[in-house]
């Protein structure tokens, strides 16, 4: 629909911005939908199919694990039978993974900083913005991978001005869930 109304708006047809939102906003995602992971280099990492538990706002997704290893910046073991679940909030500048053990206890939490994710039809994706936030169940969330945005900088793959936009929306997240961890 977006891209419809793009085109429309290139053809000099003047189109109603609130139907068109309407319209974007009562779209239904299907039962299950692919989670596209574009890094900023251009290369796309898909990070599978996931059952959708809620298509409002916030888009809560799951999966199951199918494989052993372990879970990216937390260092912790992944195995068969955890859950993920992915929660997408509208217009932020990040998501909250929160990934399960089989029996239902939490084993870590990961916040990706990333472009406002984009619905359409299949699935969901963004673009990473290279840092993220990690954090073990009552444990202080920590930035990783800073000297990754630093570097896309320097290589002019991003602004010095969205730098700062990423670097600003990692601090308020972190404040924030500093703030909510010493109120449990």
């Amino acid at each position: 629909m977006v891209e419809e109304a793009e085109r429309k708006l290139e053809m000099g047809v003047d189109i109603n911005k609130e139907e068109y939102e309407k319209k974007i906003e009562s779209c239904k995602l299907p039962s299950t939908v692919e989670i596209a992971h574009m890094k900023l280099n251009g290369n796309l990492v898909l990070l599978g199919n996931g059952k959708v538990e809620s298509d409002s706002w916030p888009i809560r997704i799951t999966r199951k694990v199918i494989s052993y290893g372990t879970y990216d910046g937390l260092g912790i073991e992944k195995e068969v039978g955890d859950v993920i679940v992915t929660e997408f909030e509208k217009a932020s500048f990040y998501y909250k993974t929160t990934y399960y053990s089989k029996e239902g206890e939490v084993k870590g939490y990961y916040y990706n900083i990333c472009t406002p994710v984009e619905i359409y039809k299949n699935g969901i994706r963004y673009v990473d913005l290279e840092v993220d936030i990690v954090a073990l169940p009552s444990s202080i969330p920590q930035l990783i991978d800073e000297d990754l945005l630093d570097q896309a900088v320097e290589r002019r793959i991003i602004s010095e001005k969205l730098a700062n936009v990423v670097k600003k929306e990692s601090s308020s997240l972190i404040d924030k869930l500093v703030k909510e961890l010493l109120r449990s």
